[in-house]
């Protein structure tokens, strides 16, 4: 998979991604403290999110394309509970879960 174009808000962390492209080779070069890694977390917190997990408040839209050339646009949005992301889970957080508010893959 290689992703095209992407945009993420984390409500939670009051951080978004406005928009950005990438190139069959992306480079990511900047001062300490502009965004570097704030883009990988992101591109991760998608993985998690891919693989089943809910993540409050985040929204996200990525334009990818699959080893078979196929280029999808993956849209969704969880309701913002306040939970910060990947931290260890109590029995309440686990029944507390956001819910999707809207997913949407388009092809």
């Amino acid at each position: 998979m290689r992703i095209n174009k992407f945009i993420y808000t984390d409500k939670t962390l009051e951080w978004s991604l406005n928009g950005i492209s990438f190139d069959r080779l992306t480079l990511l070069v900047g001062a300490s403290g502009v965004g570097k890694t704030q883009i990988l977390k992101a591109i991760l917190a998608l993985k998690h999110i891919a693989a089943g997990d809910s993540i409050s408040g985040v929204k996200w839209s990525v334009d990818f394309e699959t080893v078979t050339g196929q280029t999808f646009i993956w849209e969704g949005e969880f309701e913002n509970k306040g939970l910060q992301p990947f931290v260890e889970e109590d029995d309440e957080m686990k029944k507390n879960k956001p819910k999707i508010l809207k997913e949407k893959l388009h092809l």
